[in-house]
């Protein structure tokens, strides 16, 4: 309300004329509404909003790419430390299966995971600690070894009938296995004491130009 045809003055100006508006300050309010808007969104934008997920950098960041897969023809090595549990020979034979199909070795698959089933059910029977399963390959011999903390070795099966309790594992390992055999172990190897169990494999179907045959026997 005006009184006395002045209008009135704001408390706490004491009827004070307010300052001048700086140079920036007066180029702010002379610029269109519309351009102070936007660039006041992109300054929220800026400083409220996190940055989004998935960010991958500058678009011109080098990408790296991982290792290629290893040829057959070249050797690789595979560990597994298992305690004694009935599981374990499920989760070696599955490991197993999982390493020779991934590497295309599977014409040696079902010899394979039977013959690492077998050694593995006996060590979890028939020792008082865990057991290791190291798979070995250098072409075309595949070497599967199973370590238990017992050095009784196996004797090698003379047969086998269906009723008999005992030896059936070894002589299918007999059966299938292109090579077998048995050492106990001097110095502490996985962390244990005892014997190792092995077989080897031999794939047939080398493609052309790989290496002959290089037993991995001990």
């Amino acid at each position: 309300m005006c009184v006395d045809g002045r209008p009135p003055q704001v408390s706490g100006c004491r009827g004070t004329r307010p300052s001048q508006p700086s140079a920036a300050t007066r180029r702010c309010l002379d610029a269109p509404s519309n351009h102070r808007r936007s660039h006041v969104k992109h300054t929220d934008r800026e400083h409220d909003e996190p940055p989004s997920r998935g960010h991958r950098g500058p678009v011109d960041a080098p990408y790296v790419t991982g290792p290629a897969p290893i040829p057959i023809n070249e050797p690789w090595e595979y560990a597994l430390r298992c305690p004694r549990d009935p599981r374990g020979p499920a989760v070696a034979r599955a490991m197993v299966t999982s390493v020779l199909r991934a590497h295309g070795l599977g014409e040696l698959t079902d010899r394979a995971e039977l013959l690492a089933a077998e050694l593995t059910t006996n060590a979890v029977r028939h020792t008082q600690g865990p057991a290791s399963m190291r798979l070995c390959w250098a072409h075309p011999v595949l070497r599967v070894s199973v370590l238990d903390d017992s050095p009784a070795l196996p004797l090698r099966p003379v047969s086998a009938e269906p009723d008999d309790e005992g030896g059936r594992g070894l002589f299918i390992l007999d059966l299938l296995a292109d090579a077998w055999g048995a050492c106990r172990v001097a110095k502490p190897a996985f962390g244990a004491r005892g014997k190792y169990v092995w077989f080897e494999l031999v794939l047939r179907a080398a493609p052309p130009g790989a290496p002959g045959k290089a037993s991995l026997a001990a």
